[in-house]
């Protein structure tokens, strides 16, 4: 017979949210399960009559018995069944709402926030621009939760997860949800191992990956023709890039005369994160305690940008130079630049439209020193800490939105990177990937992407851009001092953080 589990309800009563969620329970547990048959009865007595009489046939089998086991507590798993209030609604801040209106990018979270409407009548999907004071949404939201009135998700940069983990806003999703939920907890294998890395602390989970993208460099065919070239393919070197933009620039003309570069969009924290694996070095030490980049590859990666920018010639110079000297700055959407480095998004079919169209657009893959790579950023989704029983309803809108239906749907509307591998097969992505086929340079980049982080990733990441300007905008600027002098800040605050966790 089956075992037979006795189910523990909790929370008032509401509307049922769609299937059961296991969990670990403190208390003793008792399960009835049915017991074997019984012995066979004993045989009937001797016939009365006759020399001897025929024998009783045997008795029956006695009826089966019931068993009661009682488990030992804590390490029983109890199934429970979330039940949230009626008419419970779950807020969402995205900063993909500017003005009133849905940016090109925030498209996808207004099919979705539909989509999830139309379907579930007890849970009300309501989405919102991030609300409060000032320029910076993590002050913003810290501030709200602060007074109470945070939103239950977020949709945010994935580096947000320490400065909100940090301050205990967010819940381990790992320990409060998905390993008692096994339909999904099946399904987190399929996440890009690097995004769920990026997304959890010292083994907490603090949030799920909803896109993600990587700056790549697009090319203008026409001009890349005209210099007599042709495009560049995967496992092309550091060098074969600098000779390869020299001979475009001899056909543009010098920069400042023509007011046309070969390339643009290698100077700051993302390319420089590229180039310094690409190089074979590290931001971080093994155990992220300490930040060292001002390694040899990094100093060789940081050199080879500034190289390219007042030794050859080939590079957009600073933003400085064109406000000194008054000339408008250049633009690969007005051809005037030939190779750019830009995200993966949407924006490749409409920069591609400035420039005669796709068939003149190509991506041009990552280049190789010890290794390809490329940096993959994104957004994650955040759930913060409000009571449980809203929480479990904010669980149900959160595990859809980051399934493979929907998140397939958001990168396909976006042209956003899948955050599952699962998404790249999915018919909704399938169409993109056909309309688009340069967009498969971005997918391939996939095999050989990093994400890196740790809580105070934010400010390391900005602060690289303040300490290491002066590289940029002074020829013959010491590369090893910039990079020591901005490790040697950035580390000083390590060491406080570190001192506090």
């Amino acid at each position: 017979m089956a075992e037979i589990t006795r189910r523990r309800y909790i929370g008032g009563a509401g509307a049922l949210l769609g299937g059961l969620l296991a969990v670990a329970c403190g208390e003793v547990e008792i399960r009835y399960v049915q017991g074997p048959a019984g012995p066979a009865g004993p045989a009937g007595p001797a016939g009365e009559r006759g020399a001897t009489g025929a024998q009783g046939v045997e008795g029956q089998a006695g009826a089966a018995g019931q068993t009661i086991v009682v488990d030992k507590p804590v390490t029983q798993v109890v199934e429970k069944t979330i039940v949230a209030a009626p008419n419970t609604k779950v807020v969402m801040w995205t900063g993909f709402w500017r003005g009133g209106n849905m940016s090109d990018r925030g498209t996808g979270w207004t099919d979705l926030t539909n989509r999830w409407n139309a379907e579930n009548l007890n849970i009300t999907f309501v989405l919102q621009p991030v609300s409060g004071q000032g320029d910076n949404t993590n002050a913003k939201i810290i501030s709200n939760y602060a007074a109470g009135t945070v939103p239950d998700l977020v949709h945010t940069a994935y580096w947000s997860g320490g400065v909100f983990g940090t301050r205990d806003m967010l819940p381990d999703l790992q320990e409060t949800y998905i390993r008692h939920d096994k339909a999904y907890a099946d399904t987190m294998g399929d996440f890009f191992p690097h995004l769920l890395e990026s997304s959890m602390w010292d083994g907490k989970l603090w949030s799920l990956p909803q896109e993600t993208n990587a700056d790549l460099p697009y090319t203008n065919l026409d001009v890349v023709r005209q210099a007599g070239l042709e495009p560049l393919r995967l496992g092309y070197s550091w060098e074969d890039l600098t000779e390869y933009l020299k001979t475009i620039q001899q056909t543009l003309g010098p920069g400042e005369q023509s007011g046309k570069w070969a390339m643009s969009g290698m100077m700051g924290n993302v390319n420089f994160i590229n180039l310094l694996k690409q190089a074979g070095g590290e931001f971080y030490n093994a155990d992220r305690t300490k930040i060292i980049y001002n390694s040899p590859e990094g100093v060789e990666a940081l050199q080879y940008v500034a190289d390219l920018i007042h030794d050859h010639q080939v590079h957009v110079p600073h933003s400085s130079y064109f406000e000194a000297s008054g000339q408008d700055r250049p633009s690969f959407r007005k051809g005037s630049i030939a190779m750019n480095y830009e995200t993966s998004a949407s924006r490749l079919v409409t920069w591609a439209q400035d420039i005669g169209g796709l068939d003149n657009m190509y991506v041009t893959p990552s280049p190789t020193r010890k290794q390809p790579f490329v940096a993959t950023f994104g957004q994650n989704t955040f759930m913060f800490k409000t009571n449980t029983q809203q929480q479990e309803a904010v669980w149900q809108v959160m595990r859809w939105l980051t399934s493979t239906d929907a998140a397939a749907h958001y990168a396909a509307v976006t042209m956003f990177l899948a955050p599952r591998k699962s998404v790249l097969l999915h018919p909704e992505y399938q169409a993109v990937r056909e309309r688009v086929p340069q967009f498969e340079t971005f997918i391939e980049g996939l095999s050989y992407a990093f994400r890196p982080f740790h809580p105070m990733f934010p400010d390391h990441y900005s602060g690289f851009s303040n300490l290491a300007a002066k590289i940029w905008t002074t020829p013959g600027t010491s590369v090893k001092d910039g990079l020591d002098e901005a490790v040697r800040v950035l580390n000083a605050k390590l060491d406080q953080w570190n001192a506090q966790n």
